[in-house]
Formats: C-alpha cells, structure tokens, sequence
C-alpha cells in the first residue's frame, strides 16, 4: 500500500508526464566562451521547459545570428 493519493483515471504504476515540447532535428550550439550565447542557452533551456516553442525558436536564432570575436574560443590568442 502506498501512502500517496490514487488517481482512478490513471493505472497505478503510470506517473503524470509532461509533454515534450518538438524541436527541430539540430540547433545551434552556444559558443563555450560567449556571453550571449551562454545567456540565450540559458533562456533557450527555460522556455523549453516552460513549453514554449515559440520562445526557444527566438533563442536559437539570437545564438545563430550574432557574431563572435575572433579572440573568442578555445586556441585564441588573449
């Protein structure tokens, strides 16, 4: 006997998922060393989370459109 409540509309051993939210196939991937990269992926991960598709198509694109530096990543001089 478990001492949590029973749903009847739902066999017992079944937990309550959540939907997952359908993304594309691949997405940009955050430069390591960028701060608005770090900062979209961040915002990217939240709003897919939240189920808002909408919002983590916006993140992508802010991480594909903007430009880095060249003295950013891994092997630049600093």
């Amino acid at each position: 006997m478990t001492d949590r409540p029973t749903n009847p509309a739902r066999p017992r051993g079944v937990e309550e998922l959540a939907a997952a939210v359908p993304m594309p196939d691949l997405e940009p991937v955050a430069h390591p060393d960028c701060r608005v990269c770090f900062a979209a992926d961040r915002g990217r991960t939240a709003a897919r989370t939240q189920g808002a598709p909408q919002r983590v198509a916006d993140f992508n694109r802010v991480i594909t459109g903007h430009l880095h530096r060249a003295d950013q990543g891994e092997g630049a001089e600093r």
